[in-house]
């Protein structure tokens, strides 16, 4: 308080190039934020009007005197009287990702609109092409799983190639607009379908890699994919998405953003776009987040999440690694998660010292040695360094629901799509 103080009565009119913020939809802290200031013949003007309210032409001045009120300061210098109106909305945001959480997903188009003119674009394609080269797209397509091995001992279809990784299996085409004129596609083109053109992609792989670029990354116009191939241990398992993500730490620390995904999710462009838009927001206008967690609300939630009053995540994990039953109903992500990668990488090196024995990874079932993305959110509530984590709740439960375990999981993916892309079936 001192330090704000001091700063509140030293700022001055002429091209202060720092301000001081209250925080919208918060009233117990005041956090600095850097914004570069824009030099007009009538003073120091905000290049972005996130600070709300009415603003007078003297921006850092208004500014100043608005914290010396919070702090019951006199000002020697009053502000100048002319103001100009600004329309500010990132309370509404704040409220949508904090106790207004339940009311995300009927307000989604509101949300993105303001999200948009927030951060000075016009659509999401503009936005689109000015994040892209910021941000990695992990999409983990680098196992079988068990239960699609269980699942195809059962059937005699001669077109499945029991070898291959599931997200090679051919279903129906439905996608909106595909350059493909094959009536089906590999199940992996419906999640690169989402996130194309998001990011530069790379694409998890323990195998089959020429047939995924050829099958899925190339005829949806996705260029310079790149393909990882995720180690297993000395046994031959994969030991979980968290521990694919430590081995490819270069391919992402010169990145803003990554976004990850599984390969046989039923997602969502719009909710993918919406997620990073979001991440992007904050970090824009000076209160940064570590992460964004889509979530959708339904009964028995597979990937839950516990959040507090405030619609704040508190807990992550899957009952698998915690050992733990299903829950009864509420608040699930539905498998993408979009980082601040600085803060992402900040954590490799706790996860990097139980040298792949991740049963020791503490809040994880004894006989489960796998280290998943549920344990990296976990860490971010820990850590101090990180900027804060919020869940999403714009996506529906067929986000999630129709993720393909086995082989008979694929028409309830198909019917999730439908209902995803607004596809009515002939």
């Amino acid at each position: 308080e001192v330090a704000l103080r001091t700063y509140v009565e030293s700022m001055t009119t002429d091209g202060t190039k720092r301000i001081c913020a209250l925080e919208q939809g918060s009233t117990n802290y005041i956090r600095e934020v850097e914004k570069i200031l824009e030099q007009r013949k009538n003073g120091v003007l905000l290049q972005r009007m996130e600070l709300g309210l009415n603003v007078p032409t003297n921006g850092a001045e208004y500014v100043a005197h608005m914290i010396a009120q919070k702090l019951g300061l006199k000002r020697k210098n009053q502000p100048a009287t002319e103001t100009q109106e600004i329309t500010y909305k990132k309370p509404l945001v704040d409220h949508l990702l904090t106790n207004g959480y339940r009311e995300a997903l009927a307000r989604k188009q509101e949300l993105t609109q303001t999200l948009l003119a927030l951060c000075g674009f016009t659509s999401t394609d503009d936005f689109v092409r000015a994040v892209e080269k910021d941000t990695a797209v992990i999409m983990f397509a680098a196992g079988k799983g068990k239960r699609w091995d269980e699942s195809l001992r059962k059937i005699t279809i001669s077109q499945i190639d029991q070898k291959k990784p599931r997200i090679l299996a051919q279903i129906q085409n439905i996608l909106p607009n595909s350059k493909s004129s094959q009536s089906t596609v590999p199940i992996g083109q419906y999640a690169a379908w989402a996130t194309r053109g998001l990011g530069q992609h790379i694409v998890v792989h323990h195998g089959y890699a020429e047939e995924i670029k050829r099958s899925i990354t190339d005829p949806l116009g996705i260029q310079n994919a790149v393909f990882f191939e995720q180690q297993y241990d000395a046994n031959g398992n994969a030991l979980g998405h968290g521990d694919a993500l430590l081995q490819m730490q270069s391919l992402i620390q010169e990145k803003k953003y990554v976004i990850t995904q599984g390969g046989t999710d039923p997602n969502s462009r719009e909710t993918a776009i919406l997620s990073l838009l979001t991440l992007y927001a904050y970090d824009k206008l000076g209160t940064p987040l570590s992460l964004v967690l889509p979530s959708a609300s339904m009964q028995n939630p597979p990937y839950p999440i516990t959040v507090n009053n405030n619609g704040l995540p508190t807990e992550f994990g899957h009952p698998k690694l915690k050992g733990s039953g299903t829950i009864e109903s509420g608040v699930t992500n539905i498998g993408i998660r979009v980082y601040r990668s600085e803060d992402l990488l900040k954590l490799f090196n706790t996860f990097k010292k139980y040298n792949r024995h991740y049963e020791s990874v503490p809040g994880h079932a004894k006989e489960t040695n796998e280290l998943s993305l549920d344990d990296f959110d976990t860490e971010l509530l820990r850590e101090i360094l990180g900027h804060g984590v919020r869940q999403l709740a714009v996506a529906i439960p067929e986000e999630i629901q129709g993720t393909v375990k086995r082989y008979d999981d694929i028409p309830a993916f198909l019917d999730s799509m439908r209902k995803i892309l607004n596809i009515e079936e002939n």
